[in-house]
């Protein structure tokens, strides 16, 4: 289990606004063998200034090991759009 959060504030810019953002997220993995995991991880992100709208993220990934590589694929949707991304890792 993973849970994070932070903000920021900062000066001012040429409009008279301080610099304002946070992130965070929440996960959890589960470790079915000694070879095989599953992973679940949300995120969002905002600030107010290189950020129109919040950015939010959905991550499924299934790991297996072998004796020294592992083969990871994982799903990852950029919320709220419909956009799909699979990808796998050595």
């Amino acid at each position: 289990m993973i849970g994070f959060a932070a903000g920021s504030y900062g000066s001012k810019n040429e409009e008279d606004e301080h610099y304002r953002g946070y992130f965070g997220g929440i996960g959890a993995g589960y470790k079915f063998d000694k070879h095989s995991s599953v992973n679940l991880l949300i995120f969002i992100m905002d600030n107010n200034t290189y950020l129109d709208d919040p950015d939010k993220r959905f991550l499924i990934s299934y790991t297996w090991q072998f004796q020294q590589y592992a083969l990871m694929a994982a799903l990852r949707m950029d919320l709220p759009s419909d956009n799909v991304r699979l990808w796998r890792q050595k």
